[in-house]
């Protein structure tokens, strides 16, 4: 069975040649599954999602998923020799992830305890290609509901009344791409005058910000550079406050988390210029698609949007957030995420032939409140953690956040070639203290 990459999916496959693109998530455990119990659940899974069970073929913006010949998810065993050894896995994953040419799309790291019912961790990887932030979370809790022994409830029963078909199972048809299910004036020809204009905006911008940026620090380009992995959470209290205050505020928690990681690159990595300087924030398509894809079915229908923002000394976090929370509502009316899809392989193609400046400073995805159970049967669930790989083209920083269990988590992913980590530690500080800041602002 083939299926045509969508243009979400081609721009990640071009992404992954430069470096792997994946979305590596840790779950940290206690009285985790044996291997025997985790390889079937594995293998259950895949028979579960089609998207497990691909590899991708072909090249430039003509390239397929293929289901023939596709081996089962590959397991890995390594030892836990201490509390953080789950971020050494990590970190592997996100500088190699699955070979998407022989497939799967995804494979496994098991560190397991190393003293009966201690804790364990589950490292799960997969091309960027085929899952997102919104995916990622319902197929854990599959996962987990499998290495317990239990039968996962169809993802048909939570999906809304336009959805489509639940999870498919074996042998089932290849889910479409984001692009196969936009509004109807975003397709076709009828796309096409909007998505002129979009593109000479994008010029005029980069045209503006190249002319803005000279003789400004500018970020390194890298030869080869690893990934490397800080996290740190807020407290309930401050998540609390963070919470009520966006809303009194009036701007999404996404904006303002975006804004802090901004602010936090810009006195860090700039010393507080004044200089434009751009980030990615990440739009959830799945509510303006129709049919409505189900909850838990695996894809990637999000879209990364890049915005150039002017910095300088007394830039605030709420400022900040509300003027790019003003940036995407008009971009939204615009319809600038479907553009922004449609033309990401060309835009991605054009990035790596010039080879001429990082793509932003930083690129912040939220992954909304994270509901798994305490515990599927014996197995307890004591902490989750997700990343996404960056290439030497990327952001200087990028971070996955989700609330988990009343915290705002943070996942942080830089380049060694960038930063070490006592610099990056002090980054995080600076989050930290700028988001206390703004909840203490009157």
């Amino acid at each position: 069975m083939r299926r045509p990459l969508g243009a979400f999916e081609t721009a990640a496959a071009i992404t992954a040649e430069e470096g792997a693109f994946s979305v590596v998530i840790a779950l940290r455990l206690a009285n985790g599954p044996a291997p025997a119990a985790l390889e079937r659940a594995l293998a259950a899974l895949q028979r579960r999602h089609p998207l497990l069970g691909v590899r991708i073929v072909g090249t430039g913006r003509r390239r397929f998923f293929e289901t023939a010949g596709v081996p089962p998810i590959p397991l890995r065993q390594v030892e836990r020799t201490g509390d953080e050894a789950w971020r050494g896995a990590v970190e592997d994953e996100l500088n190699g992830g699955p070979d998407s040419a022989a497939g799967p799309l995804a494979r496994c790291v098991h560190l397991p305890a190393t003293v009966a019912g201690g804790p364990c961790e589950i490292v799960l990887a997969t091309h960027h290609a085929a899952i997102d932030g919104v995916s990622g979370v319902p197929l854990l809790d599959e996962l987990l509901a499998l290495c317990a022994g239990a039968e996962p409830g169809g993802v048909a029963a939570s999906a809304g009344p336009d959805a489509g078909p639940g999870v498919d199972g074996a042998g089932g048809a290849l889910p479409p791409s984001s692009d196969e299910l936009f509004p109807p004036r975003f397709r076709g020809l009828r796309r096409l005058p909007g998505q002129l204009r979009f593109l000479l905006r994008q010029g005029t911008d980069e045209a503006l910000f190249r002319l803005r940026v000279r003789g400004a620090r500018q970020p390194p380009l890298h030869a080869a550079a690893r990934c490397r992995t800080l996290s740190f959470a807020l407290s309930e209290a401050a998540t609390a406050g963070l919470v009520g205050r966006a809303r009194r505020q009036r701007v999404t928690l996404n904006g303002a988390l975006g804004a802090a990681l901004l602010l936090a690159a810009h006195e860090r990595l700039y010393a507080g210029a004044e200089l434009p300087l751009r980030c990615f924030t990440f739009a959830d398509l799945r509510p303006s698609l129709r049919p409505l894809p189900p909850r838990g079915r695996l894809g990637a229908y999000v879209v990364p949007l890049r915005y150039t923002l002017r910095m300088g000394p007394g830039r605030g976090l709420w400022a900040l957030a509300r003027e790019l929370a003003v940036r995407v509502r008009a971009g939204a009316r615009r319809g600038d995420r479907y553009h922004a899809v449609r033309l990401m392989p060309a835009m991605m193609g054009w990035l790596v032939r010039r080879r001429s400046a990082r793509m932003a400073a930083t690129a912040l995805s939220y992954a909304g409140a994270v509901s798994l159970e305490r515990r599927y049967g014996a197995i307890e669930v004591r902490g989750l953690h997700a990343f996404v790989s960056n290439i030497p083209l990327g952001p200087e920083i990028t971070a996955l956040v989700k609330r988990f269990r009343g915290r705002l988590v943070w996942d942080l992913v830089y380049l060694d070639a960038d930063l070490d980590a006592d610099a990056a530690r002090a980054l995080a500080e600076a989050i930290v203290e700028i988001l206390e800041r703004a909840c203490a602002e009157a």
